[in-house]
């Protein structure tokens, strides 16, 4: 159902730097300007991600992924 990560109003923030780990540390994922559009190809897991905004703010948190 939910084929891509989006992160609501990202679009005011051109230029989001976007990077999603899984449960080792291993980078799965990196974007330097976000436009929620990743669509996972990985396995079902929890992940973590890191969204570095242009203005200097940084947000992170887990996101968890199911596969049918």
């Amino acid at each position: 159902v939910n084929d891509y990560f989006k992160i609501q109003g990202l679009e005011n923030f051109t230029g989001s730097a976007l990077s999603v780990y899984n449960r080792w540390g291993t980078k799965v994922y990196s974007s330097e300007d976000y436009r929620n559009d990743w669509k996972p190809d990985m396995s079902s897991g929890t992940y973590f991600y890191v969204l570095d905004v242009q203005d200097g703010r940084t947000f992170n948190g887990f996101l968890e992924l199911f596969h049918n």
